[in-house]
């Protein structure tokens, strides 16, 4: 389970912000947009904090001023990312050659670039491109870090069927027994499982990108090095 997949179809903007002076107003609606997701290297915001996100400029808004607060120019990025990119736009010449940034809502991520594990297989030479300038192989922080996510997200995949298959297991003991003692206990032993179940379910939708823990959770998620 890879929670860094690009997508594999051409987005389309569904958020209709109200217009704004401010290009910094228009982030919650990017961040609804695009998932929580960084579009570069698919880090999900509930790993990192929202803090550490930033509204992108497609086309870096000192080169391209005009569009300083054009919503269709503006992206939802980590702040890595965004540091990495900042000004960097191709040449023409580049261009023509294929060398460019994909862009999300003109391109299909996944036919230029693709996660094999921690990794990216550059598919073309805009995802070349785009590997070079955010190091998505080269920073061995970042790769690191991918690499211990997805261990975690694969180890509550075993945990979510261990707990399943005792559920089944404790369903089937409990048609055979006559003593409410036994019974009380045991349905106390699946009441604890289902909770646990719950609990692992949670944790593998936070490390995915898809729900926040509540902030009990998040703090035992920061002290385990998430």
């Amino acid at each position: 389970m890879n929670p860094f997949r690009y997508p594999t179809k051409q987005h389309r903007r569904r958020e209709r912000p109200p217009a704004t002076n401010n290009y910094h107003d228009f982030k919650p609606f990017l961040r609804r947009e695009f998932e929580r997701k960084c579009i570069y290297c698919r880090l999900p915001d509930t790993l990192r904090g929202e803090s550490n996100f930033a509204v992108e400029h497609f086309k870096p808004k000192d080169l391209f001023p005009e569009l300083l607060t054009v919503y269709s120019n503006l992206f939802y990025v980590c702040s890595s990312c965004n540091r990495r990119k900042w000004n960097i736009w191709p040449a023409a010449k580049e261009i023509k050659q294929g060398r460019f940034f994909p862009n999300p809502c003109a391109n299909v991520m996944d036919k230029h670039i693709r996660y094999k594990n921690a990794l990216v297989i550059p598919r073309s030479h805009a995802g070349v491109f785009l590997e070079e300038v955010m190091m998505l192989n080269t920073d061995e922080n970042g790769i690191a870090f991918r690499k211990h996510i997805i261990r975690q997200l694969e180890r509550l995949v075993t945990l979510q069927k261990q707990l399943q298959l005792a559920l089944r297991t404790m369903r089937l003991q409990r048609r055979k027994l006559g003593d409410p003692l036994k019974i009380a206990e045991l349905d106390r032993m699946r009441a604890e499982t289902v909770a646990e179940l719950d609990q692992a379910r949670l944790d593998g939708q936070f490390l995915a990108g898809e729900a926040d823990l509540p902030p009990e959770s998040r703090a035992d998620a920061h002290a385990a090095g998430v």
